[in-house]
């Protein structure tokens, strides 16, 4: 399930303390998962800054600063959630070329949502300027400028229910064509994705259909506050 939060387009953060230590018992229990996660995938795993959301006013939202590793083991263990109550924040574009929407295959080595397809760019947010970030993953991820593309457009806060993540989603449009992404996208992109996908906007039901269990659950409400079709 997911739900749908508007935002002004001059929406503010506002960066509260961090949050306080978690009792011994429930750290012990992030130092199981966290270690367990480092033997699962080594070097590529970084505690780094996150931010979890606190309060929400259409105009400004509240954040406190967290680290990866609590965000993560509330994701591997759903019961932390009643310790920690981490609502996690990141940020989402749907990125519109010449052809079509770009989605991404997340691959199988990520350590969230790994093996479904999602809004391309995305990633959680680790400083207090979501469109700024935003340009950084569109760089990193796919290997595009941020002088490529237009100014990105605040479309809303979408959260997921279940595992209580919310995206900031803006909408992003670029005179780029599919070949001419793509080639940017083995030049300069990451592995975060391992398959690209550009569908045009009358595809969509289908393409979505034909993947309906491998798809970000909140995939269709982030497309349709995209301005997209979904249904």
């Amino acid at each position: 399930m997911h739900r749908v939060y508007e935002l002004d387009p001059a929406f503010r953060l506002k960066i509260l303390p961090a949050t306080p230590a978690t009792p011994a018992a429930i750290e012990a229990r992030i130092e199981e998962i966290w270690a367990e996660e480092k033997r699962r995938r080594g070097a590529s795993l970084y505690d780094g800054r996150a931010y979890s959301l606190a309060e929400r006013t259409q105009t400004l939202l509240s954040l406190r600063e967290t680290d990866y590793r609590h965000l993560l083991a509330q994701r591997r263990d759903p019961e932390l959630y009643a310790a920690l109550g981490l609502r996690p924040v990141g940020v989402t574009g749907i990125l519109i070329c010449r052809e079509g929407v770009v989605l991404g295959l997340r691959a199988d080595h990520v350590a969230a949502d790994a093996g479904l397809w999602e809004p391309a760019p995305a990633g959680g947010l680790d400083r207090p300027d979501p469109a700024a970030q935003l340009m950084e993953e569109l760089a990193e991820e796919l290997g595009v400028a941020p002088a490529r593309v237009k100014p990105p457009l605040v479309r809303g806060l979408i959260e997921d229910t279940e595992s209580h993540v919310l995206d900031i989603l803006y909408r992003i449009e670029t005179d780029m064509a599919e070949a001419e992404l793509r080639a940017a996208q083995r030049a300069a992109g990451s592995d975060e994705y391992a398959e690209l996908a550009v569908v045009a906007p009358s595809d969509l039901l289908g393409f979505l259909a034909a993947r309906k269990d491998r798809l970000l659950p909140a995939l269709r409400a982030m497309l349709r506050l995209g301005g997209l079709p979904p249904s």
